[in-house]
């Protein structure tokens, strides 16, 4: 109910768009079907009135962890991000790699205050390994995910269109699985 890696309650893409195009689109087919059913583009939360027409948070995902926690994701090193994930009380595997790290401090540091509607960019590709390489962040890639009242409720990225590059992803990914990695996949040739 929380949580299914396959299945938010919306991922959808579209020819020549890029995330910050369907982050537009998510906003305003929120406000409208909320609009539709509520007669106002407002929802109620656990106490909290919820304005969706607003401008929507949004936030880097390695900056609202340092926001929220002071750790510093920057640096991609595993065996320092699960240090840093055990000093703030994070549970992890032991062999953790720097991707699930930065997914498993989000899941139990951030996402629990996330009440009002944000979306979280720009994931550590190693995480991400259908989209598109950010434009001018090294190891990040363009994707977004929506949060509110605490849960995933979408999930979109820039398409990968480099033939190369995903190849050499889905081979990193295999070795991932090889070491363990329980969400990492075997490379289908």
């Amino acid at each position: 109910r929380d949580h299914n890696p396959e299945f938010t309650m919306i991922e959808c893409y579209a020819a020549y768009w890029d995330y910050r195009d369907v982050m537009k689109m998510l906003h305003d087919l929120y406000v409208h079907v909320t609009t539709v059913v509520n007669g106002k583009p407002e929802i109620l939360f656990d106490g909290h009135a919820i304005d969706l027409s607003k401008d929507w948070a949004e936030y880097p995902l390695l900056d609202i962890i340092k926001e929220r926690t002071g750790v510093d994701l920057s640096n991609t090193d595993p065996v320092r991000a699960r240090a840093e994930a055990k000093r703030i009380h994070v549970d992890i595997p032991d062999n953790a790699s720097y991707g699930k790290v930065v997914d498993e401090i989000f899941s139990q540091k951030v996402q629990p205050d996330l009440v009002g509607p944000t979306f979280i960019t720009d994931y550590p590709e190693e995480i991400s390994p259908l989209a598109k390489k950010h434009r001018s962040k090294a190891g990040l890639v363009e994707r977004f995910e929506l949060f509110m009242c605490r849960k995933e409720l979408g999930n979109a990225l820039t398409e990968l269109n480099d033939p190369i590059d995903q190849r050499a992803r889905f081979v990193a990914m295999a070795e991932a699985a090889r070491r363990g990695e329980e969400e990492a996949h075997q490379l289908d040739e």
